[in-house]
């Protein structure tokens, strides 16, 4: 399974998907994101939050509100960015192909959190 001694430490696993049976011999799956580019997205989100909440106490012209959005989309945009996505795990334990940022087919496997 997915070892952290394998992995750069910029990167956060945080979930995967293992197969339900024995007989499925396709390879675990992880979604992982990089740890600097979640922080500073967060920060971008919460300066876009903090300006939607001016608006509303300073009663400014409501057009403003598109700005405060605006900020907060970007933040979480740039927070999905990067090395972020899918994964498969090899069988060492290392982070293996990159399967894209879209959820792959899944539906037959079950998840569970990095650590459990």
């Amino acid at each position: 399974m997915l070892q952290a001694a394998k992995f750069p430490p910029e990167l956060r696993v945080h979930r995967i998907w293992e197969p339900r049976h024995a007989s499925d011999n396709r390879r675990p799956i992880a979604f992982v994101t990089e740890r600097r580019r979640r922080s500073i997205g967060a920060g971008v989100m919460a300066v876009g939050v903090v300006e939607l909440l001016a608006i509303f106490l300073i009663h400014l012209d409501v057009v403003l509100i598109f700005a405060g959005v605006l900020i907060s989309l970007a933040g979480g945009l740039y927070a999905n960015g990067g090395r972020a996505g899918f994964y498969e795990v090899d069988g060492d334990g290392s982070l293996g192909a990159y399967l894209g940022r879209a959820r792959p087919g899944l539906d037959s496997m079950r998840s569970r959190r990095p650590g459990a």
